[in-house]
């Protein structure tokens, strides 16, 4: 299968949850011969990964699309796989996977060239996000990207189930036996402090709860981990690559976000590794936990407090959530479950793809061929009698050998111009007037 990743940040292990999704769709995508990767850098930084096709967004004051969509269109999508293609040597792609909706237009154009099925993971739910934050507007510009991409893209996916689309959980790998050794009261919280809700969260859980800790148990230790943290002072660890020393002698892990929507890879690393959780109702929203079977969930700062309190000093009950949550990161997290999962659904989606005119062209023959206006993004399109031949016999059902075929007997030629054909089509896919599409099953 040969496909192409669209994500806007570089796929790596470790790294924060987007980073990580990445990487398990990288994984997903290289079971034959490796994803062609290309990044559009709206979230973050590139990376240190190599290998991948780089895409600036040109940004463009356009108030009918989210923030981060502004610059990344249809045609960005075109002119990046045309390049794509010199570059790898490809003419088209099985499948394409575009992770997050804000780089869903870009997608399209790329499909537009290079064909294949079209996943779009929309990972976190967006709209709820910006609904929650106070930002109606946006909120209503990534409903109106999200109902657009449900029109275009084959499947809609995401890591929690939002309105409707497909589950590809985040994942991790899930140790059979986690090594624990816990042996004194110390509290890890592991995030991006980049990342806002996590910031929030963690200055809350050090200002509004950790002293309600501190006075029922004056010798905890708290141990922040991840790029920022050093802001929180002695609590801070900054960025730990391998986490594994943390999670095997913490004696519980925090989750105190206040804000956000999607799932959070942290509390499904912490059950990996069945290291007991204390969490916010949000922050643990749409893993599964129940609260006092998997996790413990707590919204104010006393309540939290008390939590966390509560499992230092029963470590037997500790014990029986760290686990509980075990067991559901091994049923339904584990990196080599979703990965097959996800194979499976694309699998089904990478059949029966056909060729057919793209909507909202207005058709005109001249002396010379044809012109074909594309009314969704202006142009007009000047085609050779050649070109024209091979648009016209694109119907979504018959083949280009077929269409080669045809040519030959029209024009008494020898033996059919395939190389033309497929050379038209090339620039027909370019120019976005023939798009690859869903066959319809026969009978």
């Amino acid at each position: 299968m040969t496909a192409l990743l669209l994500t806007p940040m570089s796929p790596q292990v470790p790294g924060n949850g987007l980073a990580q999704r990445a990487a398990m769709w990288a994984e997903v995508l290289g079971d034959d011969d490796p994803a062609q990767i290309v990044v559009v850098p709206v979230a973050g930084p590139v990376g240190a990964a190599g290998g991948e096709h780089v895409v600036m967004p040109s940004p463009r004051e356009r108030d009918d699309v989210p923030a981060l969509a502004r610059g990344i269109d249809r045609r960005t999508g075109r002119l990046a796989a045309t390049a794509i293609a010199a570059a790898a040597g490809i003419e088209s792609v099985d499948v394409i996977v575009c992770l997050r909706s804000y780089l869903g237009r870009a997608a399209l154009g790329l499909r537009d060239v290079l064909g294949g099925a079209l996943v779009v993971d929309l990972d976190d739910d967006d709209v709820a996000f910006f609904t929650a934050a106070g930002e109606p507007e946006e909120a209503a510009r990534f409903a109106r990207l999200v109902d657009a991409l449900r029109q275009e893209a084959d499947v809609l996916v995401s890591a929690g189930g939002v309105a409707g689309t497909v589950v590809v959980p985040n994942s991790v790998l899930v140790p059979d036996a986690p090594h624990r050794t816990p042996t004194a009261p110390l509290v890890a919280m592991v995030g991006n402090m980049g990342y806002g809700p996590n910031r929030d969260g963690a200055a809350w859980f050090v200002d509004a709860v950790l002293p309600r800790i501190g006075a029922a148990m004056p010798d905890v230790t708290v141990r922040i981990a991840g790029p920022g943290s050093e802001q929180f002072g002695a609590h801070g660890a900054g960025f730990v690559e391998d986490l594994s020393d943390l999670y095997a002698t913490a004696s519980l892990v925090v989750a105190p976000v206040l804000i956000g929507s999607g799932t959070r890879t942290k509390i499904i690393e912490a059950w990996a590794h069945a290291v007991p959780v204390v969490s916010t109702t949000v922050g643990a929203a749409d893993l599964g936990g129940v609260d006092a079977e998997h996790l413990l969930l707590a919204d104010d700062a006393a309540t939290f407090a008390d939590a966390v309190v509560s499992l230092l000093r029963d470590t037997a009950a500790a014990e029986r959530l760290g686990t509980a949550g075990h067991a559901l990161a091994h049923s339904r997290f584990d990196r080599r479950r979703v990965v097959d999962e996800a194979r499976t659904l694309l699998g089904a989606l990478t059949v029966g793809l056909a060729l057919v005119p793209a909507t909202e062209l207005h058709v005109v023959e001249t002396d010379e061929g044809l012109v074909v206006l594309d009314i969704a993004s202006g142009d007009v399109h000047d085609l050779d009698a050649n070109a024209a031949v091979v648009f016209s016999a694109i119907d979504g059902i018959t083949d280009l050998d077929t269409v080669a075929a045809t040519i030959a007997e029209a024009f008494e030629l020898a033996t059919p111009p395939v190389g033309l054909v497929a050379d038209a089509v090339q620039h027909l896919l370019a120019a976005g007037l023939v798009v690859q599409t869903r066959r319809p099953p026969s009978g």
